[in-house]
């Protein structure tokens, strides 16, 4: 790929930039929908946001770039949809810039027009000078293409009582689902939800649409599923993977039928580790660890007593162990003397690896006595990002995270990830379901606690069903697993605007 120098808008040349150079994850997902009445819209991360009608584009990239401005290269991968459903993966930076990354034109794949291939081959990408991302430009100017209509999962109603604030009306019900044993039985992006189908002795991985459950496209899986789809980065752009006893299968998200690439896992045993974005196997009893890097899996040899935790673009893995050491691994055969994680204070003890919350560890110690919390910054050499005091013992069974990776609860205490922002739950608290936007707490009176804002008492939350608890949420619907019979369903419940949650719980501590 060329590494443009872009030209400012004043024509003063500015300083060479390498896209490739910018962490594959987090990814900021942009999105152009087109009404019925061809008005164009705007998404930014799955939410709406308003757009100049004369220049919808420049309104959803100014979300991009004010994201890029956070990072610590002030630059961003983004994924742009345009109003077709196609996708182009792209670098923005916090100043306007932008770099298609892929820039080769596949008319097959794409559909793209000739005419707009012979655009983005003759130089298109002089747009991304001014922050439009040259390919995604013209697509999302074009009429949309005449297909066949995927059909509609059909309405129902929920085997189980669901929680307050949903109704049993179900807008959508799935086929019937394979629940692994761990891990969240599905996945939500931006444009889908992926699971996998429960077809006997074989699997079908499927993407089905989050307004209305209709199958954009199921593709066969050869052997049993060891865990749950998983989103990560592949290739410049957000994927889909999957685990087998033998394969690692990974698709691009997509609103078609994609094209999957299967890479053979020669050692059993290995099972995704969910934290990592950059595709990771890992088993603790093997001490072997396998990563994504191009279009093969590099093994990588794990201390004994280290969880792995992430990859890095450049097939590092990241681990750490319960005595407050962590090691950088680049060897299939030898592991780095470890590094010693910054305590939070001279005379702090460690305790252990409590989980990891998007791009933080958070790492717990004995403190003089008291439990502190301290969030590691993966992406940073391990760098203290914050720390923090609570008033009990925590571990890893106490943890849960959100599936964005942006909050997490550590026993009876909610944590922003990025920041280590805290708020105090019930004390008889226990994390049943996190959402990306609350969680729910079945133990004691029952209680749900919006994110990070004070918990609610569940009206009869003693006797609340923990299927009756949404797994996620896809637009203003929520998502539950429930069984009718042999067969388990993703049941899109619409929300129940007439019932409420009781008063806010103050902690007693």
């Amino acid at each position: 790929m060329t590494i443009p120098t872009a030209i400012g808008d004043n024509g003063e040349t500015r300083e060479e930039f390498d896209p490739r150079s910018v962490p594959a994850f987090p990814i900021v997902n942009v999105r152009l929908n087109r009404t019925e009445d061809g008005t164009v819209t705007g998404e930014v991360d799955g939410a709406d946001v308003d757009v100049d009608v004369d220049a919808p584009i420049d309104s959803v990239m100014r979300h991009a770039q004010d994201a890029a401005a956070t990072r610590p290269m002030r630059a961003v991968r983004v994924t742009a949809t345009d109003v077709d459903g196609k996708t182009w993966p792209m670098v923005v930076h916090a100043d306007g810039r932008t770099w298609d990354l892929d820039t080769t034109p596949e008319p097959e794949r794409t559909g793209m027009r000739r005419s707009v291939v012979a655009a983005i081959a003759a130089g298109t990408l002089a747009l991304a000078g001014a922050g439009l991302g040259g390919a995604w430009y013209i697509a999302a100017h074009q009429d949309p293409p005449t297909a066949t209509a995927p059909v509609a999962a059909p309405a129902g109603e929920a085997p189980v009582v669901p929680v307050t604030g949903w109704a049993r009306r179900a807008a959508w019900v799935s086929p019937a689902i394979n629940v692994p044993s761990d891990g969240a039985p599905l996945l939500v992006t931006d444009s889908t939800v992926v699971a996998t189908l429960d077809d006997g002795p074989s699997a079908q991985l499927a993407a089905l649409r989050p307004d209305d459950g209709a199958t954009l496209w199921t593709v066969p899986i050869d052997n049993r599923v060891t865990g749950a789809p998983q989103q990560v980065a592949y290739q410049g752009r957000e994927g889909i993977a999957v685990a087998t006893g033998d394969a690692l299968t990974i698709w691009p998200n997509s609103i078609t039928e994609p094209t999957p690439t299967t890479l053979e896992i020669s050692e059993p045993g290995l099972t995704l580790v969910p934290t990592s974005k950059i595709p990771l196997l890992a088993s603790t009893e093997t001490l072997t660890a396998l990563v994504l890097q191009g279009d093969a899996l590099q093994q990588r040899v794990l201390p004994a007593g280290a969880q792995p935790l992430v990859a890095t673009d450049d097939a590092a893995v990241l681990a750490a162990d319960d005595s407050g050491r962590w090691w950088t691994l680049t060897s299939e055969q030898t592991a780095p003397s470890p590094e010693k994680l910054k305590a939070p204070s001279p005379k702090a003890t460690p305790v252990g690896v409590v989980g990891v919350a998007g791009r933080t560890l958070i790492y717990a110690w004995q403190d003089r006595g008291q439990t502190a919390l301290t969030g590691y910054a993966t992406e940073s050499s391990m760098e203290p990002a914050w720390s923090l005091v609570i008033s009990e013992d925590v571990d890893a069974d106490d943890f849960a995270a959100s599936p964005d990776g942006s909050w997490a609860i550590a026993g009876t205490t909610a944590i922003e990830s990025e920041t280590g922002t805290i708020r105090a739950l019930p004390e008889d608290w226990s994390t049943t379901q996190i959402t990306d936007e609350a969680a729910w707490s079945t133990a004691g009176d029952g209680y749900r606690a919006e994110r990070m804002k004070p918990a609610q008492r569940i009206p009869g939350g003693r006797d609340v069903d923990p299927q009756g608890i949404p797994v996620a949420t896809a637009g203003d619907r929520g998502l539950i697993i429930a069984s009718t019979g042999q067969a388990q369903r993703i049941y899109a419940l619409e929300p129940d605007t007439g019932s409420a949650y009781g008063p806010d719980v103050t902690p007693s501590s």
